[in-house]
């Protein structure tokens, strides 16, 4: 009996792994985005200079520190090339951190420090072309601003850094703005034994110091960002995952607090399998030299710096994103946070390709879809492009930037469609402008635009640029006709866009037979003929989610334009004599061509009687399309010769 207690209590706590696990897979667009939420601090008030007058081509950062106190001494050296003859430059570093000394090759000179600007003064000017080295000894109490963490996770002392957007300069002398990557990054940081740490790039090596502390040496050999830089030191468990594609081989390493151990290795798990569909649809992991990894942080959320990500939650969907923005965002980076798109929308379309390609027996796919429409829906206005950097809020936006930023490029592969898409993607990513370096919207619309071989202005215009979203009203004529006649009419949520131009998707279908239609929907009160060989019982408006609108209205009975209803052919389909009825003198007949667009007739026409008569015995049995005026008005009637 015991023993049969103690079996079923085993197969009770497999189960409950098992759920548990489940649910970290599971879609939940609300937890993803409460976690941007709180990634992100509030911005404060500071100077910003513009910053590039030079470019740092090696940042070696030495840091003094112990994670149970709030305070670090380090070590900036910057070797350099101006672009311009100066003898002065301006770095950012936080009023509350004091320098000591600055040496330029050496040599103590001279610098001021008013606010966040830190101006030094050389004793000669600073030729172009030329490799100069500064080295900044400096210390203190970082300022409180979210950037500079130190906290606890039971009881344990935590220390981890931030930097996005405009953070970077709380703790150390950095070159801020969106003008520079560096090419080299060192860290050394010094800390008390029985911590780990975590950084970017690999750790070559850890020294072990009389005084009770260590030190260990990050590098890397990748271009980043400054925001990207990051470190974290506390008590972690490691664990390392090995990811092989092909040739490639490097490890994920992963630092996790001891109470969250076993949620971190279900979850990182299933990682490898998502970096090596990344890898099929994007190209090669981007840092595969080195390693990608993970160290947990008390924020609510996580960051993707470059290599390691920092992360408070072992989220699948959460760590995902982070993973893709190692393509975008860190391999190629906006030049400007007016398009954060460039990283936020990708990054959270990526973790839904991920439900998508990764797990097709699910229904993960379309609870995204509908999780991220539905988010975008609970406002009407708000467009994609940040027309206010300063507001970080509004930078990182999570209906916006994230959410609407990644169903749009939904609805441009939905547009272009797939083999497109992804290569444009391809071809913007490895473009050499903008490969390891810094990308804009425009070389991302070119990319796009070149391989669709079609212009995209209007569909940016509208979904990025633009505010809000469409509503439909679908007016059909029911029952079993040969030709299905709809008419879609739109209403825009937000007056910055009065008509989306879409693809509009139907299923038409009865207990025995469907069919997939697509109209391409250009202005409003469009009518259609389909021609059907069943009766249409029910009508699916967008049935793979490929649009961001509201549910939309069906109203049975046609309601094209009047001008349409005045005008009628019978019989349809005919073998071999069409008659045109039309109520109205100002008909004018255009002309006659196949569904293809190829012209088949141009008949003549008498507007004194109400019914022309064509003979149509010499077209081949098919769908062909009448275009006629009534006034100024277009109209496009479908008939079929049997």
């Amino acid at each position: 009996m015991e023993k049969t207690k103690i079996i079923a209590f085993i197969m009770f706590l497999l189960l409950l792994k098992s759920l548990t696990g489940r649910s970290q897979l599971r879609p939940d667009n609300s937890v993803v985005v409460e976690k941007y939420a709180q990634q992100r601090p509030a911005l404060f008030t500071r100077q910003r200079v513009t910053t590039s007058v030079f470019n740092i081509h090696y940042t070696r950062l030495q840091f003094s520190l112990d994670p149970a106190v709030r305070a670090l001494q380090g070590i900036a050296t910057h070797h350099f090339m101006v672009q311009e003859t100066t003898d002065t430059l301006v770095l950012l570093l936080a009023p509350e951190l004091t320098p000591d000394s600055i040496l330029f090759h050496n040599t103590p000179i001279d610098f001021s420090h008013d606010g966040y600007l830190l101006t030094l003064r050389f004793p000669r000017a600073l030729l172009p072309a030329v490799s100069y080295s500064t080295q900044i000894w400096y210390g203190g109490v970082p300022p409180d601003n979210g950037y500079f963490l130190q906290d606890e996770h039971e009881g344990v002392p935590v220390l981890a850094t931030f930097a996005e957007p405009y953070g970077a300069s709380d703790w150390w002398p950095v070159p801020e703005g969106m003008a520079d990557k560096i090419d080299s990054l060192d860290m050394e940081l010094t800390f008390p034994v029985g911590y780990e740490s975590g950084a970017n790039g690999l750790n070559v090596e850890t020294q072990k110091h009389k005084n009770g502390t260590i030190t260990q040496f990050w590098q890397h050999r990748y271009p980043i960002v400054p925001y990207n830089v990051a470190f974290a030191v506390s008590v972690y468990e490691k664990f390392t995952q090995e990811v092989v594609i092909g040739t490639m081989h490097f490890s994920i390493e992963n630092l996790a607090y001891a109470e969250d151990l076993s949620i971190a290795q279900a979850t990182t798990a299933s990682l490898p399998e998502a970096i090596s569909l990344f890898n099929s649809l994007f190209g090669p992991y981007p840092f595969r030299e080195e390693k990608y990894g993970h160290m947990q942080w008390n924020r609510g959320g996580a960051m993707e710096h470059q290599t390691m990500t920092s992360t408070g939650s072992w989220n699948y969907e959460l760590l995902v994103h982070e993973l893709a923005h190692q393509w975008f965002g860190n391999m190629v980076t906006t030049a400007s946070w007016h398009d954060i798109f460039l990283h936020e929308g990708f990054a959270t379309y990526l973790s839904g390709l991920a439900y998508e390609y990764l797990f097709p027996e699910t229904d993960f796919w379309t609870i995204w879809k509908t999780q991220k429409r539905a988010h975008i829906l609970t406002q009407p206005g708000g467009s994609v492009y940040v027309s206010d950097t300063t507001d970080v809020a509004r930078i990182f936006d999570a209906r916006l930037s994230y959410n609407k930023g990644a169903m749009v490029l939904h609805m441009l592969r939905s547009v272009i469609g797939d083999s497109a898409f992804f290569q444009g993607i391809n071809n913007y990513l490895y473009h050499p402008e903008v490969w390891h370096g810094f990308a804009g919207m425009d070389h991302f619309i070119e990319s796009m635009e070149e391989v669709a071989d079609t212009s995209l202005g209007s569909f940016f215009n509208d979904w990025y640029y633009g505010e809000g979203y469409p509503s439909y009203t679908i007016r059909y004529t029911p029952g079993c006709n040969a030709l299905f006649e709809i008419s879609l009419y739109q209403e825009t949520s937000h007056p910055a866009v009065d008509f989306f131009e879409m693809p509009v998707t139907l299923l038409l279908k009865n207990e025995y037979a469907d069919t997939l239609i697509t109209l391409k929907h250009t202005y409003n009160g469009q009518y259609f003929l389909i021609p059907l060989e069943f009766c249409v019982e029910e009508i699916i408006f967008d049935p793979a989610i490929s649009l961001v609108t509201d549910t939309p209205t069906f109203i049975s009975g046609i309601g094209g334009p009047s001008h349409e209803k005045q005008i009628t052919l019978f019989p349809n389909p005919t073998g071999d004599f069409l008659t045109i009825k039309h109520e109205n003198t100002d008909f004018q007949l255009l002309n006659i061509c196949s569904i293809a667009g190829i012209q088949a007739l141009t008949p003549p026409i008498n507007t004194k009687n109400s019914e022309t008569i064509i003979d149509v015995r010499t077209l081949q049995p098919g769908v062909y399309i009448l275009t006629s005026l009534v006034g100024k008005q277009p109209t496009k009637k479908k008939f079929i010769i049997k």
